[in-house]
């Protein structure tokens, strides 16, 4: 019984230690400034070229829109959505701008769709 205890005592240690992150890293690697905008409106983040930005939290999936600004406007104009299906084990999902403009993510963690597109598409 002693035994038993014990084995789950260092089970119960273990399973506390494994976090998983639904926090995004964004790299925005192109020459355009980039808007990101959660879908429920909570956060908005301004992506100026060549900076990388946290996005998301450790404990909800991102769901976001990702607006391109247009060369000498002040337009941004609709590139996509991403809604986040997974989060990983112990580290952040880093993505590039120009991976989300060739819809090149991760489809075990992402589904992209292009703007005015649904995701059931």
């Amino acid at each position: 019984m002693q035994k038993i205890r014990y084995i789950l005592s260092i089970m119960a240690i273990l399973g506390v230690n494994t976090t998983y992150s639904c926090t995004i890293n964004i790299t925005n690697d192109t020459g355009h400034q980039v808007l990101i905008v959660a879908e429920d409106g909570s956060q908005a983040i301004h992506l100026p070229k060549n900076k990388t930005k946290k996005f998301g939290n450790n404990y909800q999936h991102a769901r976001f829109y990702v607006f391109n600004k247009e060369k000498g406007r002040r337009v941004y104009r609709g590139l996509c959505t991403l809604r986040q299906y997974a989060c990983t084990q112990n580290k952040r999902v880093d993505l590039k701008m120009t991976d989300i403009e060739h819809m090149n993510v991760d489809t075990s963690i992402f589904k992209i769709a292009k703007a005015g597109q649904n995701h059931d598409e």
